[in-house]
C-alpha cells in the first residue's frame, strides 16, 4: 500500500502545479504498469487506513477486503443487528483496525487463517478441524439451452466475495471457504444457491425468469457479443421463443410488433408490408432500410432466403453506441440474425419442426376501387348520348370500346333493335367480374414448412447440422414458391487454445409467378381497368375473351394470314410460364487463438455467391405473342412476319459474389473483481460484385431450343394503322456493378464495481463509390456513452425498485447513397432509331462527395421491481441526418440542370418504453408486454423547393423534401365544399372561394396548402398478453398506430371516363341542389371533363382521413408434453402448436371504418396455422 499512497500524494502535487504535466502522465503510466502486474501483490499488504463516517459495517468490510486479501466470513441475519460505524485510522495494522471496528458492536470477530469470522458474543471457538478451510471454486454458468452466460454474478453466501463470470461463462474463487454456498445470479434469470460441498468444480444452469424481451442477457453486434446488464446503447433481442411465436416463411416478418422502435409501412406501389424503419427515417435519397447481419457479416443477398428456424436470436441495434460498430452502412440502425450453433460436451439433440399454414381469399370485394355494373353502364350510356365515344370510333388506331358502347353504336346503326339492345345491356348489369376474379384467380393459400436439425458436441468439437423444406401456394392461382435450406457450423479446437470455425450454408429456391392478380387485366395501356360486367369464363369454366388492346370488331375479323386475336384471361394463366430461380451459397472460415485467458485474436472470411435465373416462356399460343406477330404482320412484304411465328422467350441472369475478410482482436480482462475491460480493434475488406443481364429470342422453339433472329434497326408499317412506324422491343441488355470497401475499427468497455460503464467505438470506411479526396481526408464514424447501475450503490435504499440503471450514448453513424459517386456516372444504350451507342449522364463527377452521416444521441433508464413484478426500459433519442444527399440546381450550360450532392439534412427525436408484467405467478402465469414507441422526423435544409401539385400528388407516397415538415406527408387543397347550384368542387383562390381550378393549381404556393400531418405513424406499438397453465400457452398481440393520416381514393371522373377506374363514391356524387349538405363528392361534369377540376377535388382536405387505429395482430396457442414431467414419451417434449395471424381491426378512427394499412389494396387475409415440435 506505500507504492499507493505515495502515488497518490505525488499525483496530487503533480496536479497542483500546472507547469508539470509530463510527471503525471510518467506517473501515471508507471501506476499502470505496476498496477497491473503486481496488483496480486498489492491487495495484501496488512496496514490499514480507513476514513468513514456513518457508513454500514459491510462497506467496510469491503474496504479491508481490498486492503489486507482477509475474507470476511458472516451470517447476514446476523449483520442486520450491526451498528453504523465511525472510524478514522491510518497505517494501523489489521487486529487494531479489526479490535476497533467491532467494539460496541453487538457480535465480535475471529480470524482463521486468511478469514475472518464474524460470531456472536460468547460464541465457543470450534475445534481445529471445524474451523473453515479455503478453497478454490470453479464452474461453468450457462442457460437453459446450455449457451454461455457472459457476466453473471457468482458470490459466495455470507460473505461478499463474487466475481463475473468471463466471455466463456466461466469463473474462478481462489479463497473460497470450505463447504461454501454459491450464489449465482443474472438479471431475467432465476438465482440459485449450489452447495459446494467437496466438489470445487460446478456447472450451473439458470432458468429464465419469464419470456419478456427486456429479460433477455446477451446481445450481438455482430462483432461481439455484450452482457446487457453492462451495455451503454440501445439493443433489443428477440430470443428463439418470442422469434418461433409466428408462423413465416420468411424471418424479418417475425419482428413486426416485438420489437420497440422498429416500424413496418405497407409500401403503396407494391401492397406489401416489407419496409422497415428503425426510429423513423434519417436519409432523402439513400438507403433506407437497416443493415441486416448474419453470423457477423452483412447479408448482400435476397434476405428471403433465410430460413427462420436457423437463427436462435435477432439483436437489433438502434443508436449509435450499439450499431458505429458497423460505421458507413449502420445510419439506418442494424439488425443482426444469429444462427444456431452446437454445443460442445453436450449429447445429440434432434429438433423437427413442422406446421401447415391456410389462408383466406383475398377479400376482392373491400376495394373502394371499383363500382356496381349498373352504375358503370350508365355512365357509359351517358357518355354516348354526349358523343363522347365519336373520336374512339373514327381512330385509325382502332382503340379499345367496351362491349356496352359497341351494342349502343350498334343500335344508333340500326344493326340492333333498341329492345334487344335493352335486354342485351340489362343482362350485363346482373354481372360482377369480382365474382369470376374470386373462382378463377384467386384461392386459399397453403404453406408446408418442414425443418430437422442435429446438434452436440464433444470435449473438442461442437457442431450443428440443419435441413428444411419450405413449399408455398400463394393466394393467386398458379403462384409458388418451393425453398430448401441446408445449413452446417462446426468448431473444432485441434489444440489447447485454438479454435477452428466452419459454416457452410445452401438455400435453392424456385418461384413461379404466372398471376399478376386482377390489376393485370389490363384492355389497353390506357384503359387499364377492366369493365366491371366482364365475364371471364361461361357457366362451365370456358374461357372467355375480353377486349383488349383493339376493338373486338376489328380482333374479331382481324384477315387472312392473321393469328388469332382475341384475348382470353384464363388461356394467359393457364399458358404463362413464368420461373425464376435463385441459389445461394454462404462458405464461412475463422480461427481464434487464445494468448491469454485474456487477450485472444481471430480471423474470419466469408464467401457468398448467390445466382438467380429468370425464364419467362411466352408460348405462341398466348396474346402477348399473337399480339407482337399480328402487329408487325405486312401481306405486302417479302417478309410477312418480322416477328416470326413462334414463342418469345425473356431471360434475366444476375450474378452476386460477395467476399469479406476481418482481423479483429479481443481482450477481456477482470480484476480485483472491480475493473473489468474489454476491447477490440480490427481491419475489415469487402468486395461485393453484381453483374446482370437480359435477353430475348424470338420464334423459339422449346423443344429444339432454336429461335429466329429478327431485325432491330428498321421500323415496320403497323398492321392496325400503316401509317404508324413501329420497332421491334429489343429486350436485352447488360448491368453491373463493383463496391469496394476498406475499414479499420475499435471498440472498448470499461466496467468499474459492475456499477459504472464506460464504451466507447470508433470506425473509418473507405470505398470506389467516394472520390480518393474523401478516402484520404477521411470522416471517422465513432460513438461515446456510459451507464450507470444506481441500485447497486450502498446509499440507494428503494427496496420496491431494486434494480435501476441508468445509460446515455453520443455518436454519428453512417449512410451510403449509391445512386450517386465521385465520378462520371451514365447509363449507356443503342437507339432504337438509329441502332447507335447513346449515354444518358446520371450522375457528374464529385470528388467532395462524403458519406451521410447520423448523429444520435439516446438517452435510458433501464428498471425493475421487487421480483421483477414490472420491469422495463424508457429511452429517449436525438437523430440528426448530415451531409445527406439531396438536389441542387446548376447551370444549363453544364448540361444539366439539377445535381445530387451532400446538401441536405434532417432532425428526428422521439421515445421507445417497454413494459414488463407479471400479473399472476404460480401454477398459471399471466405476463404482460407493452411496447410504446414515438418517433417524427422532419427535413431541416433541402436547397430546391417543391411545387404545391407535387406536394399534394405525391408526398405521401415519394420522397418530396419540404423544410420543416416530416419527409412522408399529406398536403391538400383547402376544401370549400360543393357549389349548392352544379355540385361542382370548390377552392379557395387569394382567400375568396373560388372555381377558376387551373388558376389554383398554378397559382398556389405550397405554404398556402393545408398540412394534415405524416403518412407515416409517429405514434406506435403493441400489447402483447401472455398466458401458461401447466403445459398450456397462450398468447395474444394487438398493435397500434396513432398520429398518421392517409388519403382515401375518391371518384376522380377523368380516370373514369378514359381508364375505366370506378369508385364507390360515385353512388354518393351530388345529384340536386341541397345534396351539398349530405356529401361532398362532387357531381356528374359537363363535358369536355376538367381534368383540374378532379385534381382539386382528389388533392383536396375533404378525403385526408385519420390512419390512427388497434389491430388484433394475432393470437398463438400451443400445448407442450415435456418427458421430465413424467410423460412416457419417445422423445424430450413435444409441442403442439396453433397460430391466427391478421384476425383484423378492433378500431378506427377514419368514419368509413377504412383499414388505413388497405387504402388502396386488399386488406391482409387471415391465416391460420397448425403445427409440431419435437426434441429427440
Amino acid at each position: 500500500m506505500k507504492f499507493f499512497t505515495c502515488f497518490r500524494h505525488a499525483l496530487m502535487r503533480a496536479r497542483s502545479h500546472p507547469t508539470k504535466p509530463l510527471l503525471v502522465m510518467k506517473l501515471s503510466t508507471l501506476f499502470i504498469l505496476i498496477s497491473y502486474f503486481q496488483v496480486t501483490a498489492s491487495v495484501y499488504a496488512q496496514k490499514i487506513s480507513l476514513a468513514v463516517t456513518q457508513q454500514p459495517i459491510t462497506k467496510v468490510f469491503g474496504q479491508i477486503q481490498k486492503q489486507s486479501g482477509y475474507i470476511f466470513f458472516y451470517d447476514e441475519n446476523m449483520i442486520k443487528d450491526a451498528n453504523t460505524v465511525t472510524l478514522n485510522v491510518k497505517q494501523k495494522n489489521l487486529t487494531e483496525t479489526l479490535d476497533l471496528l467491532f467494539e460496541g458492536q453487538p457480535f465480535t470477530y475471529e480470524m482463521v487463517k486468511k478469514t475472518i469470522v464474524v460470531k456472536a458474543k460468547g460464541f465457543v471457538k470450534p475445534r481445529a478441524s471445524a474451523s473453515p478451510r479455503q478453497q478454490k471454486i470453479t464452474g461453468l454458468v450457462t442457460d437453459e439451452k446450455g449457451d454461455p452466460l457472459v457476466g453473471a454474478t457468482v458470490s459466495i453466501k455470507g460473505t461478499n466475495l463474487s466475481v463475473i463470470t468471463n466471455a466463456e461463462g466461466r469463473f474462478t474463487i481462489n479463497n473460497g471457504p470450505e463447504n461454501a454456498i454459491v450464489v449465482i445470479s443474472y438479471i431475467g434469470y432465476q438465482t440459485i444457491e449450489v452447495k459446494v460441498d467437496n466438489n470445487s468444480n460446478i456447472n450451473i444452469k439458470l432458468q429464465l425468469v419469464s419470456s419478456n424481451l427486456n429479460d433477455v442477457s446477451i446481445v450481438s453486434t455482430g462483432y461481439q457479443t455484450i452482457p446487457k446488464e453492462r451495455s451503454t446503447g440501445s439493443f433489443v433481442q428477440v430470443d428463439n421463443k418470442l422469434l418461433n411465436r409466428r408462423v413465416s416463411t420468411d424471418i424479418i416478418s417475425r419482428l413486426e410488433n416485438v420489437v420497440p422502435g422498429l416500424s413496418f409501412k405497407v409500401n403503396k406501389t407494391t401492397g406489401k408490408s416489407n419496409n422497415m424503419n428503425i426510429r423513423g427515417r434519417s436519409t432523402i435519397f439513400a438507403n433506407d432500410q437497416p443493415l441486416i447481419v448474419v453470423d457477423n457479416f452483412p447479408y448482400d443477398g435476397d434476405i428471403a432466403n433465410i430460413n427462420p428456424n436457423d437463427i436462435e436470436s435477432i439483436s437489433v441495434l438502434k443508436d449509435a453506441a450499439a450499431a458505429s460498430i458497423w460505421g458507413a452502412r449502420a445510419g439506418n440502425g442494424v439488425i443482426v440474425l444469429t444462427t444456431k450453433k452446437g454445443i460442445k460436451n453436450a449429447p445429440l439433440q434432434v429438433n423437427f419442426n413442422s406446421n401447415i399454414t391456410i389462408g383466406e381469399k383475398s377479400d376482392l370485394y373491400y376495394s373502394r376501387r371499383s363500382m356496381s355494373s349498373s352504375d358503370f353502364i350508365d355512365v357509359e350510356q351517358k357518355l354516348f348520348d354526349l358523343n363522347f365515344y365519336n373520336s374512339d370510333q373514327t381512330n385509325a388506331n382502332k382503340p379499345v370500346i367496351s362491349p356496352v358502347v359497341e351494342i349502343l353504336i350498334k343500335r344508333k346503326n340500326g344493326t340492333l333493335s333498341e329492345t334487344d339492345a335493352n335486354n342485351q345491356i340489362n343482362a350485363l348489369r346482373k354481372l360482377d367480374v369480382r365474382d369470376d376474379y374470386s373462382k378463377y384467380l384467386y384461392r386459399n393459400s397453403f404453406n408446408q414448412q418442414y425443418a430437422l436439425n442435429m446438434n452436440g458436441g464433444s470435449k473438442d468439437i461442437s457442431y450443428y447440422f440443419s435441413g428444411g423444406f419450405d413449399k408455398n401456394l400463394f393466394n393467386a392461382v398458379n403462384n409458388d414458391f418451393n425453398r430448401i435450406s441446408l445449413n452446417a457450423q462446426s468448431t473444432i479446437t485441434p489444440f489447447k487454445n485454438l479454435d477452428i470455425l466452419v459454416g457452410i450454408s445452401y438455400v435453392m429456391n424456385r418461384t413461379q409467378n404466372n398471376n399478376s392478380g386482377f390489376n393485370s387485366i389490363a384492355p389497353s395501356s390506357t384503359k387499364n381497368n377492366i369493365y366491371p360486367y366482364a365475364q371471364l369464363a361461361t357457366a362451365d369454366g370456358t374461357p372467355l375473351a375480353i377486349v383488349k388492346d383493339y376493338r373486338s370488331t376489328f380482333t374479331d375479323n382481324p384477315g387472312a394470314g392473321m393469328l388469332d386475336w382475341k384475348y382470353r384471361p384464363l388461356d394467359e394463366l393457364n399458358l404463362a410460364n413464368n420461373v425464376s430461380k435463385l441459389t445461394n451459397a454462404r462458405i464461412s472460415l475463422g480461427a481464434k487463438y487464445t494468448f491469454i485467458p485474456q487477450l485472444n485474436a481471430e480471423v474470419k472470411y466469408q464467401y457468398e455467391k448467390q445466382f438467380v435465373t429468370g425464364r419467362n416462356l411466352y408460348d405462341q399460343q398466348t396474346y402477348m405473342v399473337r399480339d407482337l406477330i399480328n402487329k408487325f404482320y405486312d401481306p405486302t412484304s417479302t417478309n410477312k412476319y418480322p416477328v416470326p411465328v413462334g414463342g418469345i422467350l425473356d431471360q434475366s441472369l444476375s450474378d452476386l459474389n460477395s467476399y469479406s475478410f476481418r482481423s479483429q482482436v479481443n481482450y477481456n480482462q477482470n480484476w480485483i473483481q472491480k475493473h473489468q475491460l474489454n476491447a477490440i480493434a480490427g481491419v475489415e475488406v469487402r468486395e461485393v460484385k453484381i453483374d446482370g443481364s437480359t435477353s430475348r429470342q424470338y420464334g423459339y422453339d422449346d423443344v429444339l431450343g432454336t429461335s429466329s433472329r429478327v431485325n432491330y434497326v428498321d421500323l415496320f408499317p403497323a398492321y392496325y394503322n400503316t401509317s404508324t412506324r413501329l420497332s421491334i422491343p429489343v429486350g436485352s441488355g447488360v448491368s453491373g456493378s463493383l463496391d469496394r470497401f476498406f475499414s479499420y475499427y475499435a471498440n472498448s468497455a470499461y466496467t468499474f464495481n459492475n456499477k459504472y460503464t464506460f464504451s466507447a467505438s470508433g470506425r473509418k470506411d473507405a470505398s470506389n463509390l467516394l472520390g480518393v479526396k474523401t478516402n484520404q481526408k477521411g470522416v471517422p464514424l465513432y460513438s461515446v456513452g456510459g451507464s450507470w447501475i444506481a441500485s447497486k450503490e450502498n446509499f440507494y435504499n428503494l427496496k420496491w425498485l431494486p434494480y435501476l440503471k441508468l445509460r446515455a450514448t453520443f455518436g454519428y453513424n453512417g449512410n451510403v447513397d449509391k445512386s450517386t459517386s465521385a465520378y462520371v456516372t451514365a447509363l449507356y444504350a443503342n437507339s432504337t432509331r438509329t441502332n447507335l451507342q447513346t449515354a444518358q449522364i446520371t450522375n457528374p463527377p464529385n470528388p467532395s462527395l462524403i458519406w451521410e452521416r447520423t448523429r444520435v444521441v439516446n438517452l435510458g433508464l433501464d428498471f425493475a421491481t421487487a421480483n421483477q413484478r414490472i420491469s422495463g426500459t424508457i429511452e429517449y433519442f436525438s437523430k440528426a441526418g448530415l451531409d445527406l444527399i439531396g438536389n441542387g440546381l446548376v447551370a444549363p450550360s453544364n448540361g444539366i440542370s439539377t445535381f445530387r450532392s451532400n446538401l441536405a439534412s434532417t432532425k428526428g427525436h422521439g421515445t421507445d418504453i417497454t413494459v414488463n408484467t407479471q400479473n399472476l405467478k404460480g401454477q398459471f402465469q399471466w405476463n404482460t408486454v407493452v411496447l410504446f414507441s414515438y418517433a417524427l422526423d422532419k427535413v431541416t435544409k433541402y436547397e430546391t423547393k417543391a411545387t404545391a401539385s407535387s406536394l399534394v400528388g405525391f408526398a405521401d407516397i415519394d420522397a418530396t423534401p419540404y423544410v420543416g415538415r416530416p419527409l412522408f406527408s399529406i398536403y391538400s387543397y383547402k376544401w370549400a365544399g360543393l357549389d349548392p347550384a352544379t355540385g361542382d368542387p370548390q377552392g379557395y383562390l387569394n382567400g375568396a372561394v373560388s372555381k377558376n381550378y387551373t388558376s389554383i393549381l398554378t397559382t398556389m404556393k405550397p405554404e398556402e396548402l393545408v398540412y394534415n400531418g405524416p403518412s407515416t405513424a409517429p405514434y406506435f406499438g403493441s400489447i402483447r398478453n401472455s398466458f401458461s397453465y401447466k403445459g398450456f400457452e397462450c398468447s395474444f398481440n394487438i398493435s397500434y398506430k396513432f398520429g398518421y393520416y392517409f388519403r382515401k381514393s375518391s371518384v376522380d371522373y377523368g380516370s373514369l371516363f378514359n381508364a375505366w377506374l370506378g369508385n364507390v363514391d360515385y353512388a354518393n356524387r351530388w345529384q340536386k341542389t341541397g345534396d351539398e349538405l349530405f356529401t361532398q363528392v362532387p357531381s356528374f361534369p359537363t363535358l369536355p371533363n376538367n381534368v383540374n377540376r378532379d385534381a382539386i377535388y382528389k388533392g383536396s382536405e375533404i378525403l385526408v382521413e385519420s390512419g390512427s387505429h388497434i389491430r388484433l395482430q394475432d393470437v398463438g396457442l400451443s400445448y407442450s408434453f415435456n418427458k421430465n414431467n413424467g410423460n412416457k414419451l419417445p422423445f424430450k417434449k413435444l409441442e403442439v402448436y396453433s397460430y391466427i395471424n391478421n384476425l383484423g381491426l378492433l378500431w378506427t378512427k377514419n368514419r368509413q371504418g377504412i383499414d388505413p394499412d388497405a387504402s388502396i389494396f386488399l386488406p391482409f387475409s387471415k391465416t391460420y396455422s397448425l403445427g409440431v415440435k419435437c426434441t429427440f
